[in-house]
This record gives structure tokens, sequence and C-alpha cells, in this order.
């Protein structure tokens, strides 16, 4: 009998090791897929500079906003990206603020991934399936676009993913209901949206809890839940902040209200009319699902949403154990398509789920058809035949979604942050997009926000003495027009409409301008 080489068995892997591979090589994909072009693609967007501005206040200037903090957002998800930028200091140079953020959130996407395969396998999908869902989330260019970006949404469904797996499987602990309570409460402190994921995990403690401390379960987990989500609005009430002036307990003075920002982000339209097609949910759906613009995935929102459905179908009828999912894709659903004012970031915390239901139905079709079909001869040809619809219809999209991977939207953003820092003298007032605050403020530190400067009194008032002639350049893209010009904000409006443009980049696309004020039109009248 002849016996294995020495060196043969030093190599062998075992088998709990080898079960990783798959897992860790998608992971890897992943990583490629989000990070090949992230600093270039897409463009930096007034949202990501907000983030690190609000970061850079944190670290810097010990507060949560470089202007008037108005409670538009929990404050944890800038504080963690605080941390981050104080790592940054001691990492190698990374080029601009957004860039590192940028390579945070390549860490937070890897995390993402893994746990999007942990909760799917807990939801009993097979390793191929779980993996199949990871990848439908890792190539979808409407993930790789928005979870490239610097958004509190990515952290949010970080902490919501780990709150579900925490309280997902057999043998749960009560230590494993408070780690879940304790993330979906880090999660609302992250974003308010994840208060559309408490009845779900709740009705999973519920569940999966074993009778004899069931209630001690819940108990723990709404205590712990409750507690840490408080922490917001009391912030407001320490800060006399919690209602508006002039109400019982708002007192007389005029300042920001946790009540009236909350109540204005929040507002809801009738559930009937979210199918309108003038609703702000069925604009957005419909950028979403179409094939022309860059953050738009037709494949993978048609196939996820059609699943989806699918899903919630088998929860009720057939299959138990997938309810919590159901309810997590219902409510979330119904707080999307009720949302007077829905932006882009909101699709994100769908979209994880939206893959692992394309998953589910994968996985349930084959055990069909493998029912069915006892012979293998015909079982494997139908499941080729089946598969190559959707196989033709993912590539063909995405291969047409290649810019991801090919186009410059941030080099001429940085150029032209990089020029007015060089050619505006060190005391100019500049008024600028969001994208490039906190790097102009190295250099020039009367760099104003356009919002703060229309919006904030002290900006408005003290600093600009609300004269738009105190305005020496601006720093304009499309967004910054397109806010100034429909909520007609005076000061930045009045001061493009007498500037000259000193400089002007195409950008790919994404132009942006600097311009002059000149002076010698501070006496005319602009209508």
């Amino acid at each position: 009998m002849l016996r294995p080489l020495p060196f043969a068995t030093s190599f062998s892997i075992p088998l709990a090791h080898r079960q990783k591979l798959p897992i860790l090589a998608v992971m890897l994909l992943a990583g490629i897929t989000h990070a090949v072009n992230m600093l270039r693609f897409p463009f930096y967007d007034n949202v990501e500079g907000l983030n690190m501005a609000s970061a850079w206040s944190i670290l810097h200037e010990g507060s949560l906003s470089p202007y008037t903090y108005i409670y538009d957002n929990p404050p944890l998800g800038w504080v963690l990206l605080a941390v981050w930028l104080a790592i940054g200091r001691i990492l190698p140079a990374t080029g601009t603020v957004l860039a590192l953020g940028r390579f945070f959130m390549l860490l937070v996407h890897l995390l993402t991934v893994l746990l999007i395969y942990g909760v799917a396998r807990k939801l009993r999908l097979s390793q191929p399936f779980a993996l199949f869902a990871v990848l439908l989330f890792s190539l979808s260019p409407l993930a790789i676009i928005l979870q490239r970006r610097i958004l509190v949404e990515n952290l949010m469904i970080l902490w919501v993913l780990l709150a579900l797996y925490s309280v997902l499987g057999n043998r749960r602990t009560l230590l494993h209901y408070a780690a879940s309570a304790g993330a979906l409460g880090i999660a609302f402190l992250t974003h308010v949206a994840a208060l559309s994921f408490f009845p779900a995990i709740f009705y999973l403690v519920y569940k999966e809890s074993h009778r004899a401390h069931r209630r001690f379960a819940l108990t723990l987990w709404l205590a712990i839940v409750i507690g840490l989500s408080l922490g917001f609005p009391l912030q407001a009430l320490l800060k006399e902040e919690l209602l508006p002036a002039g109400v019982a307990f708002g007192g007389s003075h005029p300042h920001v209200s946790f009540y009236e920002t909350q109540s204005a982000q929040l507002e809801r339209i009738p559930a009937q009319e979210f199918l309108h097609r003038d609703s702000s949910f069925m604009i957005n759906l419909n950028r979403w699902l179409s094939f022309d613009e860059a953050a738009s995935d037709r494949a993978f929102m048609g196939v996820g949403l059609a699943s989806a459905g699918l899903v919630i179908l088998l929860a009720m009828f057939q299959s138990p154990h997938l309810r919590p999912l159901a309810l997590l894709l219902l409510f979330y659903g119904l707080h999307l398509a009720t949302l007077q004012r829905l932006f882009d970031p909101g699709i994100i915390p769908l979209l994880p789920f939206l893959a692992i239901s394309v998953g589910i139905v994968a996985q349930a079709a084959g055990q069909f058809v493998s029912q069915q079909i006892r012979p293998k001869v015909i079982r494997y040809p139908l499941y080729a035949a089946l598969a190559i619809p959707f196989v033709t219809l993912f590539s063909w999209t995405y291969l047409h979604k290649l810019d991801l991977y090919q186009v410059d939207q941030t080099s001429m953003q940085v150029e032209a942050v990089r020029w007015i820092s060089q050619h505006a003298p060190a005391d100019s007032l500049v008024v600028t997009d969001s994208y490039a605050f906190v790097d102009l403020r190295q250099t020039l530190p009367n760099a104003h926000y356009y919002w703060a400067v229309d919006e904030d009194p002290q900006v408005r008032d003290e600093v600009m003495a609300n004269n738009w002639c105190n305005i020496d350049y601006l720093l304009t893209t499309p967004q910054m027009l397109a806010d100034v010009a429909a909520n007609r904000l005076q000061l930045s409006l009045t001061a493009h409409r007498g500037s000259v443009t000193r400089q002007r980049y195409d950008n790919n696309g994404w132009p942006i301008d600097i311009r002059e004020v000149e002076k010698h039109n501070c006496n005319i009248p602009f209508p």
C-alpha cells in the first residue's frame, strides 16, 4: 500500500477551512468590484461632504456640525467617521478627506457582505445559494455606487444585519438577544430609518426565545433598544431643543427643534397615494429600474422586487421561518413608499434583503424542479434553461454599466479645490458645495457651505452681514446650482449672478465652476 508523501499532508486544508474558502473568494471579488475606481467614480456628492464635515467638526471643533446642529440625523455615524479620520492621521496619505472616507466605506462594504452571507445561511439557504445572493449584491451597479459613497445608511444597515444575525438560529441565549438589541439601538443612533426594522426583529426575538425565559428576553431586548434610542431625543431635551419655541416646554427663545426637523424629514403621504406616478417613491423607483441612470439596476431591482413578493407569499403559506424576512421587507418597503421626500440612499437598507430574497426563490425553484423531475439527464438541462434568461439579463445590464470601473468623475473635483486654494487670497470668503468644504478649510478658513450661507442665521447675519457682496468666490456644482435655484437661496443666487467664471472643469458630466464675484456689480439690483 502506497503511503502519501510527507509534504502532501502538510499542505492539506482541513474540511472546516475548505468550507470557508468560497465565501472568502466571494468577499475578495466583492472587494475588487467595490475598490476598482472607487476614488474616481461616482463623483463626490454633497451628502458625502456633509457627513465628512460633521466628522471633521467632531474631531477638530468638538461639535456635531461646523454650523448649527439641526437634529437632521443622529450623530453616531459621524462619530464613527470621526474615529476613522483620527486613525487616518497615522495612515499613509490618501489624498482628500473624502478619499479617506471612501476607504472606510470599503471596509464597511466587506463586513456587510460577510453579514449578508451569515444571515442568508441562518435563513436556511445552502452555501451555493447564499453565495449567489452575496454575488448579486456585490455586482449590482446600484449597490456598488451607493456603497462607495460615504453615507450613514451604509453604516446603519451594517448594524441592522448584525442585529438580525445575532438573534437568528438555534440555541440563542440572553447574551445574543442583548447583542441584537445593542446593535439595533446603535443602528437607530446612526440613522432613524432603522426604526422600520424594530417590529420584525422584535417578532424574531419572540419566536426564537425559549418559553422559559421569553418574557425576560423580550423585556431585556426592549429595555436595551429603547434605552439606546432615547439617547437621540434626550440629547435635544438636555439642550432645551426638543420642542419648538412658543409651545409648552419649548421655551421662548428661537432655536432649532428636534420635533420640527424630524417631522419634516419623516413627513408621510397617504398610503394609497404612493403608486401615483408623481409620488417621490414612483419617481425614484422608475429611476432605479432604468437603464440610463448611473445609479440604477433594472435586472437586480426587477428580479429582487419580484422575489421579495414571492418570499412574502412563501412566508404566509409555506415557510414560517421566512416571516421575519417578510416583515423586514414589508415594513421597510412601507417606510419608503410613504415618505414625502425619498432620496437615493433610502434604497440602501433594502438591497441586502432583496439579494437574499432572490437566493431564497432560486433555491425554492431548484428544490421544486428536483422533486418533480428525478432523472438527472432531464433535470440538469432544465436548470440551465431556467438560468440562461437570468444570466443573459444580468450580463447585458452589467456590461452596459462599465463606467463604474472606467470613468473619472472626481479628479477634476479635487483639482478645483486645489486651484481655488492656490489662487484665492487666504482671507477670501468662499461659498462652496459641501464636497469641498473640509479640504478648503485647511487653507481658506472663511469657506462656507452654501446652505449655511443662506439658512444658518449665525453665518448669514454675523459672517455675511446679509450682504452678498461679502462673498469673493463660489465653487459650484450642478447639485449646488439646483438647490440654490429651487430653494431661492438669495445670497448665493445673487452672488452667482454677479460673478464671472475664472475656471471651469467639465468633469465627465458633473461640471464644476469657480466664479469670482465682481464687486462693481454690488450696486446693481438683480431680479
